[in-house]
């Protein structure tokens, strides 16, 4: 016997209401917790708190968190609610100062969005926290010495200059091309060099395996995103965002690698290098006294048998995956965006084309280290790069320990999120007057000196900045060197920034 249609549809409205106030109220019951504790904020505007955008993908985080920034104006800092994570963003540079470097110690960890699985490629250095953070960040740092970043720097400058080569045919042509897509080729090899010491020749081969996994890097979809917002789904039920075909495929080549190395005996100056000695208890401590923002005091453990990890082939792994994703995709978005700025803003390209040719011309134009550091107005066009297209949006951080923000009555607990706004800071007038303009003008020393240090922030800063950010800015110089020390000029002919440019004028 078939029940009223008008009954079933009440039973159902009777099970599916709970369903939705539980919902509703799981959402929405942290709404309070800025109000509580006497800080300004945004009031939420759905149950996905102030980020519904970016939760849809409707945005990115870099628009939304430079929007809280500017919703914030006025406040040294200010909350608002990540769906229903409260978050207190903080503008106050002497403040971010504190947080990021002083009083470090109480907020040591990042926050993420997925759990740390060593099956996966995620207990890598930027994921993990506590003292498994402290001790692979003590012994990757010689790496990135000094001394390491010369020794890789011709490496670089060799990709540089195939990919320069390949531009010249262009140029011959008169044609245009896809610039992401020349430079992601070039920073493939460049990296895979210096982190693997492979050559994988992706600019002769853009279609070669290597560069089709990397094209398959980890992206969240929105139905993801959605529920691990509302539920924080990857954390209870240990998801990942990491593609299995990519996993599979990375530690398949960093084994062959190490196996091939340890078999036959094979040394080399490279990051793989490095971990290899740290599975093999070999510790390499090289930092020089130039190298003092690798040595800050993070309570490193200098006892390798001490070790908080175990260090397998996966582990090695997750750290050449993440340094070479890191290094790919923000390095890709930084020189495109700089050859744009240079394609339309010609003034600043011929003075840069001119420094570069002075400069190597008084080195009958070998290319080293040293002298590509004597570029200083090159070095001003990238940090403005930096500043106006940096390639992260947000430094996040956990609190660790009680914390009471100084000069106020607030205090944050363990547990509670803090972001820095990048974008934010990066587009604030009051640092940088008419920030949609591109001026390199404004990284003269004297420029640089006059602001507040923790203004310019594209690589984060403290003990968690970035542990490549030397080489991803030495990749950045070497390639955009390269670029303009040739018989053209830069320009575009059609699409976004950074997207499509044309080589269509020859220097006379």
């Amino acid at each position: 016997m078939k029940l009223p249609l008008e009954i079933s549809l009440m039973e159902i409205g009777i099970f599916i209401a709970p369903i939705l106030l539980y919902i509703y109220w799981r959402s929405t019951s942290c709404f309070g917790y800025w109000k509580s504790k006497g800080v300004h904020h945004l009031t939420p505007n759905s149950i996905f708190g102030n980020t519904f955008d970016l939760i849809f993908q409707r945005v990115s985080r870099f628009d939304m968190f430079r929007k809280l920034y500017e919703d914030l104006d006025g406040y040294r800092f200010g909350g608002f609610y990540q769906s229903r994570n409260p978050v207190l963003l903080v503008r106050d540079p002497e403040l971010i100062k504190l947080i990021l470097t002083k009083d470090f110690s109480h907020f040591i960890n990042r926050f993420t969005e997925h759990p740390v699985n060593e099956s996966d490629l995620s207990s890598n250095l930027v994921q993990l926290g506590g003292d498994s953070w402290k001790f692979m960040r003590y012994k990757i740092s010689p790496v990135f010495s000094s001394a390491k970043m010369k020794s890789m720097f011709d490496l670089i400058v060799q990709c540089a200059f195939e990919m320069s080569t390949n531009l010249k045919s262009v140029a011959d042509a008169r044609s245009s091309i896809n610039i992401n897509e020349v430079i992601s080729h070039y920073l493939v090899d460049a990296i895979g060099t210096c982190i693997l010491g492979i050559q994988l020749n992706t600019i002769k081969d853009p279609k070669s395996e290597h560069r089709v996994m990397i094209a398959k890097a980890p992206k969240i979809s929105l139905g993801f995103s959605i529920w691990n917002f509302l539920f924080k789904m990857s954390t209870t039920f240990r998801l990942s965002g990491m593609n299995d075909e990519v996993t599979a495929y990375i530690k398949k080549l960093v084994k062959r690698t190490i196996k091939y190395r340890e078999e036959n005996n094979v040394i080399r100056n490279d990051f793989l290098q490095l971990l290899i000695n740290l599975k093999n208890d070999v510790l390499v401590d090289d930092i020089s006294k130039e190298d003092t923002h690798l040595k800050y005091n993070v309570d490193g453990v200098t006892d390798i048998k001490k070790s908080p990890l175990n260090i397998t082939d996966n582990l090695l792994a997750a750290q050449c995956f993440v340094f070479y994703l890191a290094g790919f995709e923000t390095s890709t978005s930084a020189i495109s965006f700089c050859l744009h700025e240079l394609a339309i803003n010609q003034d600043i390209q011929d003075r840069l084309a001119e420094e570069i040719c002075t400069i190597l011309r008084a080195q009958d134009n070998k290319i080293t280290y040293e002298i590509i550091n004597k570029m200083n107005y090159l070095d001003q066009v990238v940090n403005e790069t930096l500043r106006k297209h940096t390639p992260a949006s947000g430094i996040t951080r956990v609190c660790s320990k009680p914390y009471i923000i100084p000069g106020t009555n607030v205090h944050l607990k363990k547990g509670d999120s803090v972001l820095v706004s990048i974008p934010g800071l990066h587009f604030d007038p009051k640092y940088y007057p008419d920030p949609e303009r591109f001026d390199p003008e404004r990284f003269t020393k004297e420029n640089v000196k006059s602001r507040h240090p923790y203004t310019f922030l594209p690589f984060g800063e403290g003990p968690r900045i970035c542990i490549g950010a030397d080489e991803r800015h030495e990749t950045g110089q070497g390639q955009t060197q390269q670029a303009l020390n040739r018989d053209w000029t830069v320009g575009c002919q059609y699409g976004g920034p950074g997207v499509l440019g044309v080589v269509d004028e020859k220097h006379p």
